[in-house]
């Protein structure tokens, strides 16, 4: 990219000649997560003007440095933080997650963009010293790219702000009054889970020439991962002495736990350069749920192409530390809605409520907290608790998979864990996930529409209270047969029923006290296999994974 800086009539004016290549991007769409009430990192520092005085009144926000626009929904909060300088200058933010941010000043005329800013455990306060506002700039330029790829939707983002701007047909593009400093740009050239992407990062000075770069168009199948200079891997164990799988499974997603032991050095800020590959050279889609790099600590989700029953001869291997590359984190290629997944809510990140599907199904919580869940970020829920989705993709399907981790610490008899169904009228469900019994006699149950009718029981299987449990409920049109899995243990039952789902809310939570965590659903009947493996591949202890020296 060549970028010259000079005076306009009205403001700086910075003409970027072209942004070359399509692929690329800022970071994942999340924040390493965790509660909010439970972390106190600062991020803080100071505003001068470029006489050297204090900037009075100046609004600063953060956000996420992986945010784009694209992020803010049509109904839903902007994930940023805010102040306003004080008469020296000063800012400060407290109680922020764990994670990586991008510090942005700005006044009538003038501010600045920081470098992505680490904070969490091992680092919970940031100073950022003195940082100058300067004058605003126009940044103008063109993603060079063919034509049919640049649609309606094409945008170039700055990283870290809601400020975007739409390409024109030839992939040229202007963003107005841009805050000088570290500014990165991230091209996305349509809204499917494969568009093509570009990105560019530079300083943004007052005056001057940045020398001009050019960006490598790739997709995400044609990335040499040989290029790559850090790599590590590990043996996938579905036998007898990891986890065993009974079945074949294909497009199966785990989770893969890193840290300081598997990844040693720096981390860098968000994780852009992660990759994954099994066995047979396939590159594996995976979705960061979560990225300390103060901690190096991470939760990512990958999607093996194949899980083998009983096999020990896959391999996974994660790859990282090449500084010019793309992030590739998709929740929507891991939890493939074309696969039949529906909503998969990770309730972390800087927006717990979004589903990694990318349908746009959100949760509505009602007296819910955030808290340290199973795998990364959960909720506490008590009796008067609701998480609620609706929309018409929860509808028209003759099949359904629910599951989720949960720990209940106390429940009323015939509580509800999730269903599907009238919000005020739980007896209306199609399916219900729920909870009968007290004290120590708990028992989870999984019923049809016509045993909720005829208030028969379903499956049901004991539930031990305090421990986070994994719960599933399948049903089968085509066997037909109705499945309850908790944690390792499968039960079915030959059981014909009066599907397809009819109702277009799912409800989670009612009547009982404790927390969840990794809610999925899916409108096909998922294997019990894929569910137990949910739980065998999870745990902190899982010996699924077998790193390698």
């Amino acid at each position: 990219m060549n970028i010259t800086c000079r005076p306009g009539t009205k403001s700086w004016s910075c003409v970027a000649i072209a942004l070359l290549g399509v692929l690329g991007g800022c970071a994942d769409d999340r924040m390493a997560g965790g509660n909010s009430s439970e972390t106190p990192n600062t991020i803080a520092g100071r505003v001068v003007d470029s006489t050297g005085r204090s900037s009075i009144g100046d609004t600063v926000e953060i956000r996420p440095a992986d945010w784009i626009s694209e992020n803010v929904p049509v109904q839903g909060v902007d994930r940023a933080w805010r102040t306003t300088t004080d008469s020296l200058g000063r800012y400060q933010f407290k109680g922020l997650p764990s994670g990586a941010y991008v510090v942005r000043s700005r006044n009538r005329s003038a501010g600045f963009l920081s470098e992505a800013v680490s904070v969490g455990r091992g680092r919970p306060e940031a100073d950022l010293g003195v940082d100058t506002a300067n004058p605003f700039l126009d940044v103008v330029g063109r993603v060079v790219a063919d034509s049919s790829w640049i649609g309606d939707s094409a945008k170039v983002h700055v990283c870290g702000t809601d400020q975007s701007a739409v390409l024109d047909k030839s992939g040229a593009f202007r963003l107005e009054a841009v805050p000088a400093g570290h500014v990165r740009l991230l091209a996305i050239l349509g809204r499917q889970a494969s568009a093509a992407r570009a990105k560019d990062e530079f300083r943004l000075p007052r005056e001057g020439l940045i020398a001009p770069r050019l960006l490598a168009p790739t997709r995400f199948e044609d990335e040499d991962y040989s290029k790559w200079p850090r790599l590590r891997k590990a043996r996938v164990v579905f036998s007898g002495r990891g986890w065993y799988l009974g079945s074949d499974l294909s497009l199966a997603p785990i989770r893969v736990r890193l840290d300081e032991s598997i990844i040693p050095g720096e981390w860098e800020p968000t994780g852009a350069s992660l990759r994954f590959s099994d066995s047979s050279g396939t590159k594996l889609p995976y979705e960061i749920e979560s990225w300390d790099p103060v901690a190096r600590r991470a939760e990512v989700w990958v999607r093996l192409d194949t899980a083998n029953k009983g096999s020990e001869a896959h391999y996974l291997w994660v790859r990282w530390g090449r500084p010019d590359a793309p992030e590739r984190s998709d929740g929507a290629r891991v939890f493939d809605p074309a696969q039949g997944w529906v909503g998969v809510w990770h309730l972390s990140g800087g927006d717990p409520w979004k589903s990694s599907t990318g349908n746009g199904l959100r949760l509505a919580a009602t007296s819910v907290r955030r808290a340290n869940g199973a795998i990364s970020g959960g909720l506490v829920l008590s009796p008067s608790s609701e998480l609620v989705v609706e929309g018409d993709a929860l509808q028209g399907w003759q099949e359904t998979s629910i599951s989720l981790w949960a720990r209940i610490d106390s429940a009323r008899d015939g509580a509800d864990l999730a269903r599907m169904g009238a919000l005020s009228v739980p007896d209306s469900s199609d399916w219900i996930l729920g909870v009968s019994g007290r004290g120590d006699s708990l028992r989870v149950s999984f019923r049809t529409v016509s045993q909720i009718r005829s208030k028969a029981s379903g499956l049901s299987a004991p539930f031990a209270a305090g421990r986070w449990t994994s719960l599933g409920g399948v049903f089968s049109a085509s066997t037909p047969r109705q499945r309850l899995v908790v944690d390792d243990d499968a039960q079915n039952v030959n059981w014909t029923d009066s599907f397809p789902v009819r109702r277009r809310t799912l409800v989670v939570g009612g009547g009982f006290s404790g927390l969840v965590d990794e809610i999925r659903l899916r409108r096909v009947a998922s294997h019990p296999e894929a569910i137990r493996m949910q739980w065998g591949a999870d745990r902190d202890d899982s010996p699924v994974l077998e790193w390698l020296p």
